[in-house]
């Protein structure tokens, strides 16, 4: 009995001492696996500050290149607004060249036509001198124009004779020319004389001033418009072919 009590014993013992290593065994266990995940929690947290870290530094990067680019952006818009509106200034100075361009063309057309019609007028009015004075025509009085004026050309002896008053016959070729102007009251009347008697001057003035007061003065009894005549008395003579004595020479013009 006694030798199964201590067998019993011993049997009671081992299983204490079993029961009792086996928890040790577990919590160094479960000790080892703590470290090993406080280890691994650890290099987590490292990584996790190295990614954040680095995170940190691409949104700071990323945040400097957004505000460049922004900058650069806003640069780009400024020279695209100056560029626009230099555009339109450009434009506008284009607009406003082809519309004086195009007045220049109008006023230029215009002038044209006006100087045609000018011209046209000048012809017309020398040709019906001419048909009218047909009978005093020759080398010493005829009639031409120019592209604004109708002209007669006519000797010295055409009208006088010797002396600063009109002929009969020279009186009865200014009542033709008169009743010619008299149709065209709108032209001015310019009696150019000249003279080559004296040797002053004043002399040479005084002489073809007489002649062409002379000529007004009947041309006034003709009825026609005074202020629409106007004398120029240039003295000393000119040459002119065909002609022995200074010409006289009565400018029409309009203006």
């Amino acid at each position: 009995m006694r030798p199964v009590l201590t067998l019993f014993c011993l049997l009671f013992f081992s299983i204490g001492l079993f029961a009792q290593k086996k928890p040790k065994e577990t919590i160094e266990s479960m000790t080892i696996q703590n470290d090993s995940l406080k280890r691994s929690l650890a290099e987590a947290r490292r990584e996790w500050q190295k990614c954040k870290e680095k995170s940190s530094s691409s949104d700071i990067a990323l945040r400097d290149s957004l505000v460049t680019e922004r900058t650069k952006n806003i640069n780009l818009e400024q020279k695209l607004s100056q560029a626009e509106s230099k555009a339109n200034k450009t434009s506008d100075s284009l607009r406003k060249t082809k519309e004086a361009y195009s007045l220049l063309q109008k006023s230029f057309s215009t002038k044209e036509t006006q100087l045609t019609t000018l011209e046209n007028s000048a012809r017309a009015l020398a040709t019906e001198l001419a048909d009218s004075l047909a009978p005093w025509l020759s080398p010493n009085l005829y009639t031409y124009h120019n592209k604004k004026q109708a002209f007669i050309m006519l000797s010295d002896s055409s009208l006088f004779a010797g002396s600063y008053y009109v002929n009969k016959s020279g009186r009865k070729l200014l009542e033709k020319i008169a009743e010619v102007l008299q149709k065209h009251g709108e032209r001015n009347i310019i009696v150019c004389t000249y003279s080559d008697e004296g040797t002053k001057t004043q002399d040479l003035w005084k002489s073809s001033s007489q002649k062409a007061l002379a000529i007004v003065s009947i041309f006034e009894t003709l009825k026609l418009p005074a202020e629409k005549m106007l004398i120029k008395a240039q003295g000393s003579s000119r040459e002119v072919k065909n002609y022995k004595k200074p010409p006289i020479v009565i400018e029409l013009s309009l203006e």
